[in-house]
């Protein structure tokens, strides 16, 4: 029995040691990656759930437990943009395409008000393209298709508008958490348990609530090796 426990003791000390070192390289499964320099973390991984949608983004990391948090900064990837050209007719044209430049149909756009209050909405065509009648004042139009980067810009309708939407949604400002099933020094198995995690009281039992919860939810776990 004593045997055991010292055992026991021993194995815990090694997953406490091994979950605590600092990580080093990138860890890749098929398209999914985590690559770790010096405190900070970058990663393209593969949301939850039935809709497919790239996850990307960078930032400092920390490890709590057997718990993998990125707190996800100012994106230093390609991110979706837009640019505008003067126009002079009384209809705006969106023009939408991915980044290779070709035209992305079914684009969902949605014009708001800067008190996000709904006043227009359309789908791109075949060309990638839709139009908007002249609004009296600047507002937001918001562009949203399964697959691809939720994006937003400020818009005015004197003007045409080419927007460029990256195939992966970019994290900024969000903490980033995934369970460490195991690792060692050739793979990680790794659960993404939230992608915007904000604690309401202590962090370790908030960090179990969530993976309780990922339980119901039956997440799937994911080997990334390292390369």
């Amino acid at each position: 029995m004593k045997k055991a426990i010292i055992l026991l003791v021993s194995f815990l000390t090694c997953l406490n040691y091994t979950f605590s070192q600092e990580l080093a390289g990138k860890y890749l499964d098929n398209t999914d990656y985590i690559e770790f320099n010096k405190g900070t973390a970058n990663f393209i991984i593969s949301n939850n759930g039935g809709l497919y949608t790239d996850l990307s983004g960078n930032g400092k990391y920390n490890i709590i437990d057997n718990f993998l948090l990125i707190e996800t900064d100012a994106y230093k990837g390609h991110n979706s943009h837009s640019a505008k050209t003067k126009k002079a007719n009384n209809l705006s044209q969106i023009t939408v395409v991915d980044a290779n430049d070709k035209p992305i149909m079914g684009v969902s756009l949605i014009l708001t008000d800067y008190t996000d209050h709904f006043l227009f909405g359309t789908t791109t065509n075949e060309h990638g393209q839709a139009l908007i009648e002249n609004s009296e004042n600047d507002n937001q139009l918001n562009l949203s298709f399964v697959g691809y980067d939720s994006y937003t810009i400020d818009y005015a309708s004197d003007f045409d508008y080419k927007i460029v939407l990256m195939d992966y949604e970019v994290m900024e400002n969000n903490m980033v958490v995934f369970k460490i099933n195991s690792m060692n020094r050739d793979s990680l198995n790794l659960t993404l348990l939230s992608t915007d995690f904000k604690p309401k009281g202590l962090i370790k039992k908030d960090l179990t609530k969530l993976e309780r919860k990922s339980r119901r939810y039956k997440y799937r776990e994911r080997v990334l090796t390292k390369e």
